[in-house]
């Protein structure tokens, strides 16, 4: 893997007494939202982020789905993940428009 995947990734100070894997996903996402890392970019593998931050890589594996749940990150199975927006979630067109008894519309919005 190229060194430069690393560079995006701005360096986090961990403190132990929080859940790891939610600061690491913070520090990515603010690095998404001031630039850091651009969209399309790839991140580095869960192995070599965890080896590089010194965590175990089941925590940046947590962190990568909280992202990707949260519409920042996309990728498949064996060939990376990748910065999806720039820094918004997508919005899912409603599934269906209901009206409620008054006749304004509710809309049911398919869940993340």
């Amino acid at each position: 893997m190229k060194r430069a995947a690393l560079i995006g990734i701005p360096p986090l100070t961990l403190d132990r007494r929080r859940p790891l894997s939610r600061q690491i996903a913070a520090g990515i996402r603010a690095a998404i939202q001031t630039g850091r890392i651009g969209i399309g970019d790839r991140l580095p593998a869960s192995r070599t982020l965890a080896r590089a931050i010194g965590v175990a890589r089941q925590v940046v594996v947590a962190a990568y789905e909280d992202l990707a749940a949260s519409g920042h990150l996309a990728g498949r199975t064996g060939a990376g993940s990748y910065v999806a927006i720039e820094g918004r979630p997508s919005m899912a067109p409603p599934i269906r428009l209901l009206r409620d008894p008054d006749g304004r519309p509710i809309q049911i919005l398919p869940l993340a």
